[in-house]
């Protein structure tokens, strides 16, 4: 009876990690990976190595006061005063 390895068990060819090959580069990730694949290779990161406390705080604000965002504008509307209005393209003539 022949047991057959354990893909992961092969060495790679850098002998690195997967989630450090993957990992953004200097003009982000490469341009064959979707944005889903990216979350995910993320989100699996941070179930490996867990933020600090920190980090974790500074993203739940972020997630808070944009959720707030949102639900001020579900309630009362978008506000006229931060609605940008269009101007017409015109070419200006100086004399």
């Amino acid at each position: 009876m022949t047991v057959m390895p354990c893909l992961a068990a092969q060495p790679t060819s850098t002998n690195m990690p997967l989630h450090r090959l993957l990992r953004p580069v200097a003009d982000g990730y490469p341009a064959s990976m979707d944005a889903l694949l990216q979350f995910l290779l993320r989100m699996a990161f941070w179930l490996r190595k867990r933020p600090s406390r920190d980090h974790a705080l500074v993203i739940a604000i972020v997630v808070v006061v944009a959720a707030f965002c949102v639900g001020f504008e579900a309630m009362f509307g978008w506000p006229q005063w931060l609605t940008l209005e269009r101007t017409p393209r015109t070419l200006l003539m100086r004399p």
